[in-house]
């Protein structure tokens, strides 16, 4: 006979925003709902309601697996329940109080023995067995009789246990992550801060023990909120990565945190493209867009300087003046996304431009290390991508900035494939340890660039 799935029903109530991530479950064979027990549909796990209003997780990391974990979920409620444990527990002396991970106390049972005597037996499960060892090594009054019970009368003399590890606040690892990291831009920083304060205001509780699969659920709904699946990605990658680092400076909590990674990346899964989808801009819309900025020499300068580097936007607003000489045509800088070198052959006509920008009055007026800004001293992508919107509004086009850099990259070909990684600060993998990236071996890279966009060779 086929087994069948588990069954279950929507709890009807008014609630604001979307669909109720929590379902009540029915027991298999009764088709009644069973009191306490939740699955949660985010995560794929079944949790119980306890009396004290907190929940105990059952198969979290394995997730919903039809019938058997459902029989599983409901014997474990029903211990509960019962004042039992499951399986997994150990037996312990009636006389000696014992606390579950919540603070309440665990109950003894009352069993009966063969002759018709009662007997009362308490069980601890394995989540609570180290509290329960401290607990009674801990106090003078229950040490002797512990010792005497398990057959190790040498922890009579224990008087002192390593403390226990202090519960470690939300807060606390951001400013660790922060502290410690060392990045080349102050945006880097921003964007950890701006992540994590994503995550923690939306699981609303303080303590990264505090952290439960209904808290995630807030979490993956507010992910959901911003504007595309690369931002959602990338919050979630910047928060795996500051989880990574707490997991390295606790050790004490790398478990706790390896749970907690387990499920957010069952919550959250960021799409996958099936193949790249480039949209390089083609010739005749970069020479538009150039034409409009005819007058403005940063904008030339701009244009021509992330077409010669195949930059994103982001990349462009970082240069700094250091990385250019322009006296031998060469740039040399570290991409901060792949942490490798990132070399190119400077065209003549990229040296021009910015040589001729900053001649101007307002570089000379505000001259400091990045190449490129504003009146205001400063440049950002938001508002690069708002004079793109301007420019290309003006000669109705559908273009985006770092269409520039899917030009570069289509017109270099494959011709040279090593070449264009050590362009576009692509990684190398282990060669990356031996191979010093030198910009004139790009040369006849970006002068095939240079000729496919503006109809140049440059002479030998």
């Amino acid at each position: 006979m086929a087994k069948s799935k588990p069954k279950k029903v929507t709890k009807k109530a008014k609630r604001k925003g979307s669909r109720q991530p929590v379902q009540f479950v029915r027991h298999p064979d009764t088709d009644l709902d069973i009191d306490g027990l939740r699955l949660h549909k985010s995560t794929g796990s079944y949790y119980r309601i306890a009396s004290d209003g907190k929940s105990r997780v059952y198969y979290k990391k394995n997730g919903l697996k039809g019938i058997a974990y459902l029989r599983r979920a409901i014997y474990e409620h029903e211990c509960w329940q019962n004042g039992n444990t499951p399986t997994d527990t150990i037996e312990i002396p009636v006389t000696a109080p014992a606390f579950d991970d919540f603070g309440a106390e665990i109950p003894a049972v009352a069993t009966l023995e063969e002759d018709g005597t009662a007997n009362l037996i308490r069980y601890i499960s394995k989540d609570d067995l180290a509290a329960y060892f401290r607990d009674q090594l801990s106090n003078p009054e229950t040490r002797a009789e512990f010792a005497n019970a398990v057959g190790i009368p040498e922890l009579i003399n224990l008087h002192s246990l390593p403390p226990v590890a202090a519960p470690l606040p939300l807060e606390v690892i951001i400013k660790e992550y922060i502290n410690g990291k060392v990045f080349k831009y102050q945006r880097q920083y921003d964007d950890a801060e701006t992540a994590w304060g994503l995550f923690s205001d939306s699981v609303g509780v303080e303590n990264l023990e505090d952290i439960d699969p209904t808290h995630l659920s807030k979490y993956h709904k507010s992910l959901r909120t911003l504007p595309t699946p690369r931002t959602q990605e990338n919050h979630f990658k910047t928060v795996n990565g500051i989880l990574n680092y707490a997991s390295a400076l606790h050790k004490t909590k790398r478990q706790v945190i390896t749970d907690l990674k387990h499920d957010l990346k069952g919550l959250v899964k960021p799409e996958q493209k099936s193949e790249p989808q480039p949209n390089p801009w083609k010739v005749e819309e970069y020479h538009s867009m150039v034409n409009l900025v005819n007058e403005d020499p940063l904008w030339n300068a701009i244009f021509v300087t992330t077409l010669n580097l195949g930059l994103h936007g982001g990349e462009m607003c970082d240069l700094l003046l250091s990385e250019f000489d322009l006296e031998s045509n060469s740039f040399r800088s570290t991409r901060t996304k792949t942490g490798v070198a990132r070399v190119a052959y400077l065209w003549s006509r990229t040296v021009d431009s910015i040589r001729q920008w900053m001649d101007t009055e307002l570089y000379q007026r505000k001259a400091k290390d990045r190449l490129f800004f504003d009146e205001y001293g400063n440049y950002n992508i938001r508002r690069v991508n708002a004079k793109i919107r301007k420019l290309r509004k003006d000669v109705g086009l559908k273009v985006v900035f770092d269409g520039i850099r899917d030009l570069t990259r289509t017109a270099a070909g494959a011709e040279n494939v090593v070449a264009i990684r050590w362009i576009m600060g692509h990684t190398m993998g282990v060669d990356d340890n031996y191979a010093f990236r030198e910009a004139a071996e790009t040369k006849s890279v970006l002068e095939k660039v240079e000729q496919v966009v503006f109809g140049y060779k440059a002479e030998n």
